[in-house]
């Protein structure tokens, strides 16, 4: 490319070979890739040996669940701790 046409381009904040744009299609391809890389690596650090290791507890109301939590001394949250209920049941010491 002459050199006259590379000034020209610069001119309008087109470089010749570095700030040329990539394909659409390609951007979206390495952002899928980005996305799953980020989710294969999540999900790594969230595995245990197996994915079940839930255990879903239902009361008889919501009443029924918050007098359980305040006698138990746990926090009003959907989520409890494992260790923190085989505590309550005597099945793990106390560690603090």
């Amino acid at each position: 490319m002459s050199n006259a046409l590379s000034e020209t381009l610069s001119i309008f904040g087109e470089g010749v070979l570095t700030d040329r744009v990539d394909d659409p299609l390609d951007e979206f391809a390495n952002k899928v890739r980005s996305a799953r890389d980020h989710y294969a690596k999540i999900a790594d650090k969230t595995s245990r040996d197996s994915d079940q290791f839930y255990l879903v507890v239902v009361f008889r109301s919501e009443g029924s669940m918050l007098g359980f939590l305040k006698r138990a001394k746990l926090e009003d949250s959907r989520y409890q701790s494992g260790d923190d209920i085989m505590r309550l049941c005597g099945l793990l010491e106390n560690q603090g």
